[in-house]
């Protein structure tokens, strides 16, 4: 199948897509998918960053002079450091599935991760749309588990992936919550301070 195809399958046709993967045995098609889709988001984050379509800032550190060639090593290095990471996040959602029954070999986890990250792959790179790419990977990571890890239904697939999300997402907001909180007294002070000159 080619890469196109299995992009819309993916996007569109997630149940029949993971219901087909049975038939890929190896890694290595996944692998290459990967590195197809993280090269187009590669080269997508090279073009918004040298073109300022977004505002990737939190770089500027790694490149102050923001010159071409400084912005291209940067790009290839994450590149690079993507598809070796792959395997390793791969490992431990596999870790994370065994742990709720599943079953299956960690090479069709590996496939499971690369193709439910898709969105993200491609759009991680366009403001907003990125923040919510993330949601429709995990909502394929959700359709996707049952699909390859037989042991594991969709119940308990939407169980194993929303809390910790929802955990994590309260705890975020319990921590902004604190800092701006904190923010607040300390400006409560300082203008206490200045009023009474000290």
């Amino acid at each position: 199948m080619k890469v196109i195809d299995k992009i819309k399958q993916i996007l569109f046709s997630p149940n029949s897509f993971f219901s087909s993967l049975k038939k890929e045995k190896k890694v290595d098609g996944a692998f290459g998918y990967f590195a197809i889709i993280s090269l187009i988001g590669s080269v997508f984050f090279f073009l918004s960053v040298f073109f300022q379509w977004s505002d990737f800032s939190f770089f500027s550190f790694l490149n102050p002079s923001g010159d071409f060639g400084g912005l291209l090593i940067i790009t290839i290095f994450i590149y690079g450091l993507g598809l070796g990471f792959s395997f390793v996040n791969a490992g431990v959602l596999h870790i994370w599935i065994k742990i709720f029954g599943g079953k299956s070999k960690y090479s069709k986890t590996y496939q499971l991760y690369v193709y439910t990250s898709t969105p993200t792959l491609l759009l991680s790179w366009i403001p907003f749309i990125g923040f919510l790419s993330s949601f429709y990977d995990l909502t394929l990571l959700i359709i996707g588990t049952p699909k390859i890890h037989k042991e594991i239904n969709l119940n308990k697939s939407i169980f194993m992936y929303v809390i910790p999300v929802a955990v994590f997402v309260l705890l975020y907001f319990v921590m902004v919550g604190f800092s701006l909180f904190f923010l607040s007294q300390q400006s409560s002070i300082e203008m206490v301070g200045k009023a009474f000159g000290l």
